[in-house]
């Protein structure tokens, strides 16, 4: 995993950089401080261990980016900007056999990059090149890195540092661990963390797509599925870990890591996958028409409603307000009801539930962002104007019909 010519090469035997570098956590180039508040000009001494645990998520995880030494810039990483999915163990091992891909006789010459020849200067400078499988994938040394030990090489505080041999694009090649959501070009387009969004709210992309015409779910976890039918364990709940982060060039902006419980129906059987996926898209089509009213009241709490600046300043200040967190967070203490209701075939019970916890979400919702506008006039007068139309909408899509 690590290239020894960059010790010798003149355009890089003197780049030498902290063992920070390859950090993700780390306040590296302009990352914000958030976890690790450590400054990488002052080299951390590091357990050889963690330093290669440290390499092996930041070759998957690396942003693309400026690099500046062999290339002025680098692609990125096989999963970088994406939510990797896969099933959970009790144990490192069982994570691990879970997460085992089937073999394949046709990817005989895809090996990993400690099984090839060591790369070279002009290895590294070469255009990008694709990928062979799935060893290649997770091998890439998508960074050239090269400790520099201290001692007796279990330290490491410093190391070189370059571009390394990039991913060529492929538009046809998918990851094992990521999921797809299909757009409307019919493209596959990977799901990734975005601002506070919880990640259950893309368990559509996550479960067995009947019509494979909406969404594309991590192939990792058929593999795992198929594990628990082959040892007979067809009721065992899947334990989902989701980790990532996302970047705006070479800026990390946010990574996260978040874990879902699912009945093992809703991986292994795709009718019964497609009522959640109903019920949860019905959520976010239903926030976003109560979102419209909700920006019209705010934008009648500021001059001139009707201009359109002033119409997307209202959209800022609603996407600012804790509305969309109270309504999704409402909705999220319903989700582990919701999927075994569906799991044991009580659809209509389980749409009315959810509806109802979708409405006192929406109700809350508009507490929130209202409260957060204070009491002036202007704010009163646009209440009472647009409090019935939201309530309306509520009641004819979330409420049960009164007699």
């Amino acid at each position: 995993m690590q290239v020894a010519a960059l010790a010798e090469a003149e355009e890089t035997k003197d780049k030498i950089k902290p063992v920070g570098q390859i950090r993700l956590e780390s306040a590296t180039g302009n990352t914000p401080v958030v976890f690790d508040h450590s400054l990488d000009t002052e080299p951390l001494v590091t357990k050889t261990s963690l330093a290669l645990k440290n390499l092996l998520g930041y070759l998957q995880f690396t942003p693309g980016g400026l690099v500046k030494i062999l290339r002025g810039s680098d692609k990125a990483g096989a999963i970088a900007n994406s939510a990797a999915v896969i099933a959970m163990g009790t144990d490192l091992t069982e994570t691990l056999l879970l997460s085992l891909h089937p073999f394949n006789r046709g990817d005989i010459e895809d090996l990993p990059t400690w099984e090839k020849e060591l790369p070279s200067i002009a290895d590294l400078c070469s255009d990008p090149k694709p990928l062979t499988g799935i060893n290649d994938r997770y091998s890439r040394c998508s960074r050239a890195v090269l400790f520099r030990y201290i001692g007796n090489d279990h330290v490491v505080s410093e190391l070189y540092f370059a571009a390394g041999i990039a991913i060529a694009e492929d538009s046809d090649s998918t990851d094992p661990m990521l999921c797809y959501r299909i757009n409307k070009d019919g493209k596959a387009i990977r799901v990734s963390y975005q601002q506070g969004r919880a990640i259950w709210r893309d368990l559509p992309s996550m479960v067995p797509d009947p019509t494979c015409t909406q969404d594309q779910p991590p192939v990792v976890l058929d593999w795992a599925v198929n594990l628990y039918n082959a040892l007979g364990e067809l009721d065992r709940e899947v334990h989902l870990l989701s980790a990532g982060l996302t970047s705006n060039k070479a800026k990390l902006e946010r990574w996260r890591i978040e874990r879902i419980e699912l009945p093992q129906a809703l991986l292994s059987e795709p009718d019964i996958a497609q009522y959640l996926r109903d019920l949860i898209r019905f959520a976010e089509t239903t926030f976003y028409s109560l979102r419209t009213i909700m920006k019209n009241f705010i934008a009648h709490t500021l001059p001139d409603p009707e201009h359109k600046d002033t119409r997307a300043k209202a959209g800022l200040i609603l996407d600012q307000s804790p509305a969309a967190i109270t309504y999704f967070t409402a909705a999220e203490r319903a989700l582990p009801t919701l999927m075994q209701q569906i799991v044991n075939a009580e659809i209509d019970e389980a749409e009315e539930g959810w509806k109802l916890a979708l409405a006192e979400g929406a109700e809350a919702a508009w507490q929130a962002a209202r409260r957060s506008l204070g009491d002036a006039p202007r704010v009163i007068r646009a209440d009472a104007c647009y409090w019935p139309r939201f309530r309306g909408l509520v009641k004819k899509e979330l409420l049960p019909p009164t007699e």
